[in-house]
C-alpha cells in the first residue's frame, strides 16, 4: 500500500490552480471544479494532489510536505519560486527534529512545507523501538 492521492478544498479553482502551477506541479486534469496534478516535482512516481472547489468558506485546515533528496536542491528551489513571485512564509531553515524546510502558503492557507529530512525522517534518533543512550 502507498499514498495515492491528498485532496484539498479551494474556494477559487484558477486561482489555486495558477499557485500549484507556479509551484512546479505538472497539471494533468483541468475541469471547472477540480484540477490534478502530479505530485511529484521529480516526475517520478504516481502521487498526485488534486484541488476541488468548495462552496462553504475553507480556512486553513491542510499541511502538504514535498521533499527533496539534498539541502542544496531544497534552497535552489525555493530561490527559483521566489523569482516565480510565490511568497515564502519563512525561509529555509535547519530545525531542531533534524529536518531543514521552506514554508508556504497556498491561496486558502493550506500550508505547503518544502522540506529535506535525509535519513532523519524515517530514523530519527528518537524514534520508536531506539535506544536513547
Amino acid at each position: 500500500m502507498f499514498l495515492s492521492h491528498i485532496t484539498l478544498l479551494v474556494s477559487d479553482i484558477p486561482r489555486s490552480k495558477a499557485f500549484y502551477e507556479a509551484l512546479g506541479l505538472e497539471l494533468i486534469v483541468d475541469a471547472a471544479h477540480y484540477c490534478r496534478f502530479r505530485a511529484n516535482l521529480d516526475g517520478q512516481g504516481s502521487q498526485t494532489l488534486s484541488i476541488s472547489h468548495s462552496p462553504e468558506p475553507i480556512g486553513a485546515s491542510c499541511h502538504v510536505g514535498f521533499e527533496f533528496t539534498t539541502p542544496e536542491a531544497l534552497d535552489a528551489y525555493a530561490d527559483l519560486l521566489q523569482r516565480r513571485g510565490l511568497a515564502l512564509s519563512e525561509l529555509p531553515q535547519d530545525r531542531s527534529w533534524l529536518w531543514r524546510d521552506v514554508i508556504l502558503h497556498d491561496p486558502d492557507g493550506h500550508e505547503i512545507l518544502l522540506l529535506y529530512a535525509g535519513d532523519n525522517k524515517l530514523n530519527p534518533p528518537w524514534r520508536v523501538g531506539r535506544s536513547q543512550d
